[in-house]
């Protein structure tokens, strides 16, 4: 079959041009036919591209029937972090991350990592990655798992040490947002828009985050939980909980994006949701040093 994408010419046409059917699939004859696409060298059997997914299809066969691609057989893109970290009294601390991905973006790290000498790891991922996303963090361990073509999941686990991840303030100290998605500086940069805005890839990311308070520090008032939704047929949504059991402070966080085109009259909608699920995101949390 020759489908199209998503993020292509959305114009029904019975031609089957390179500029709109441009991805060639494998369709196994089942009872229940069984899409496969065959690209992607680090793919599990069953995966199907984001992009392809749910898209209208040309049968190659006498007449071209039309059909529609499945969503493969692994399910869809996610990414999900636990992370669990330990604060000291000064602001450093010590982190242990547990990264899951499934999908698109196991299949692109496999790629990725292919690239990468073994020698090399620890040093790239220290400076290329990790560092990105707890800023001024040492790498202290590195394993991965779910390399092999046929696994859905790919797990990244890494603890690091943040020689200044919270940062002293008077009576306490304010630990940082923790991995924001930064969806303003990414996909809505502009108040608004003349031309359709194409998202074609979905987002589905958890943050599931315990910090082990010092001995004698508390949370100086839980922020209000916050539920989001942008109010247009794609209904993109967040939620951002804060709470606390014993000397643990709990984030739990969730962000759904859809593949979605999105019309000059919803822009607006869409990047106050970006600025507000920024601005939550962004919020420090406030620890008081007890007597």
């Amino acid at each position: 079959a020759l489908a199209r994408s998503f993020a292509g010419d959305a114009f029904e046409s019975n031609m089957a041009d390179a500029e709109t059917y441009d991805h060639l699939l494998v369709v196994v004859q089942t009872p229940q036919p069984i899409w496969l696409f065959t690209n992607e060298r680090w793919a599990p059997f069953g995966f199907m591209p984001a992009v392809l997914r749910g898209e209208t299809a040309l049968l190659l066969e006498p007449g071209a029937k039309r059909a529609k691609v499945s969503d493969g057989l692994i399910g869809p893109d996610s990414r999900r972090f636990a992370v669990s970290a330990e604060l000291k009294s000064d602001g450093a601390a010590r982190i242990d991350v547990t990264e899951t991905l499934h999908g698109s973006e196991a299949v692109a790290w496999r790629g990725q990592l292919e690239q990468i000498p073994e020698a090399e790891l620890d040093h790239r991922m220290e400076q290329e990655y990790v560092s990105r996303l707890f800023p001024g963090a040492a790498l202290s361990s590195l394993e991965i798992s779910g390399r092999e073509q046929s696994n859905p999941d790919l797990a990244l686990h890494y603890v690091l040490d943040v020689h200044d991840f919270a940062r002293p303030i008077g009576g306490g100290l304010a630990v940082p947002s923790v991995l924001p998605s930064e969806v303003s500086a990414n996909l809505a940069r502009t108040a608004s828009r003349k031309t359709t805005e194409l998202i074609a890839s979905p987002l589905d990311t958890v943050v599931s985050m315990s910090i082990a308070l010092p001995k004698g520090f508390a949370l100086s008032g839980a922020p209000h939980p916050e539920t989001l939704t942008a109010a247009f047929a794609a209904r993109p949504s967040f939620t951002d909980r804060v709470s606390t059991e014993g000397d643990t402070v709990h984030i739990e966080r969730t962000l759904q994006l859809p593949a979605m085109r999105i019309e000059p009259k919803d822009y607006p909608v869409f990047a106050e949701f970006c600025r507000r699920v920024d601005e939550v995101e962004g919020r420090e949390l406030l620890l008081r040093a007890g007597k």
